[in-house]
């Protein structure tokens, strides 16, 4: 994986040098691209609705044309930066939501099909007055809202044909996760390198993430028994031996770069994180990068393209044996491995500032 991660900075630094070029040389004169990016005193916040829709209704069908859909996503961002003398903070909340039920009946109840909640704060103190240096104190929380259940049963709709008992035993089995089931802390002090409002590049000798599974049903399942590893990376020997709570500490990167183009029709944003773990198999990297394109199309509504990129070597992904056959396993994904994950999203949002 240590190749991968290398790639994917290279590919991250190189896109942004070429994005500098164009902004400095081609459209310099355009608004967004004639800006300094001059941090300014006091707050700058702002925020972004987005929703994503999809409907389709099949009535008699020709066997095999396909199945009734209902789809629904949103994703909520806010960003506050303060700055005051050679003080300089940070902070972001993303939550991106999605539900959806496909076919008709009970049978095929609503699932859910993302849930991802992301905050990062970063307090920085410029090192000298007009430095680029910052000494950096950077916290971050990663985890969901409401709960997971497998498919089929993802939110869990009660049956009054079977006793209570029953359902609740199918219900802790279907169970998959929840707020803080996995929950991911991260807190790491260094040094960051703040060119301007665009791009921001942090890195910290003393990367501290801890996992936490809260609920029993998740940490007694196992992800990699041979490593004694559980569903997300935790300690796990047996069903019932097994920890809560895992501390890693290593090194990370986390670098950011922001901006307007085109007269302000395109915002771009995107993020690359690049970690390890000094106390189990260090040199294993973990990345995760995120990407959010947005077309402006008429006073704050535009179309957004989000992606993001992950891979840890703790935790497992549900993978497919290259059957295609999407009525074995878990959605056509029969086993658990070591993978590239990798999601897309396409929204309709509105952008505000304030």
């Amino acid at each position: 994986m240590k190749k991968f991660a290398f790639t994917i900075l290279s590919i991250f630094l190189l896109t942004n040098a070429s994005i500098g070029q164009v902004k400095t040389s081609d459209i310099k004169d355009q608004k967004a691209n004639t800006s300094t990016g001059e941090m300014k005193e006091g707050w700058t916040k702002g925020g972004s609705v987005g929703l994503n829709f999809d409907q389709l209704m099949l009535v008699n069908p020709y066997v095999g044309e396909g199945a009734n859909k209902l789809a629904l996503g949103g994703l909520i961002g806010w960003t506050a930066d303060f700055k005051k003398g050679r003080l300089l903070w940070k902070t972001k909340l993303t939550e991106d939501l999605g539900i959806q039920k496909i076919g008709r009946g009970v049978n095929n109840p609503i699932q859910k099909a993302k849930d991802q909640l992301n905050v990062t704060s970063k307090v920085n103190f410029q090192t000298a007055e007009g430095s680029k240096w910052f000494y950096s104190l950077f916290g971050g929380l990663r985890s969901q809202l409401l709960p997971t259940y497998a498919p089929n049963t993802l939110m869990y709709i009660e049956d009054t044909s079977k006793s209570p008992s029953l359902n609740k035993i199918e219900k802790n089995k279907s169970f998959q996760s929840g707020f803080m089931s996995p929950g991911f802390v991260t807190i790491a002090p260094g040094a960051s390198f703040i060119k301007d409002s665009h791009f921001d590049m942090f890195v910290s000798p003393a990367f501290t993430k801890i996992i936490i599974v809260n609920d029993d049903r998740i940490a007694s399942r196992p992800g990699i028994a041979s490593e004694q590893r559980g569903l997300f990376g935790t300690k796990w020997r047996s069903a019932t031996d097994f920890e809560k709570i895992e501390i890693q500490v290593g090194a990370c990167l986390i670098a950011t770069y922001k901006n307007k183009f085109l007269g302000d029709k395109i915002d771009f944003y995107t993020d690359l994180t690049l970690s390890n773990n000094y106390l189990y198999q260090p040199t294993n990297i973990d990345v995760e990068w995120n990407t959010m394109t947005k077309l402006n199309i008429i006073k704050g509504f535009g179309i957004s393209l989000i992606t993001q990129l992950t891979y840890d070597h703790d935790i497992l992904v549900a993978i497919n044996d290259a059957d295609n056959n999407l009525f074995t396993g878990t959605n056509g994904n029969e086993q658990l491995g070591r993978r590239v994950r990798f999601t897309q999203g396409l929204l309709l949002t509105y952008g505000f500032t304030f």
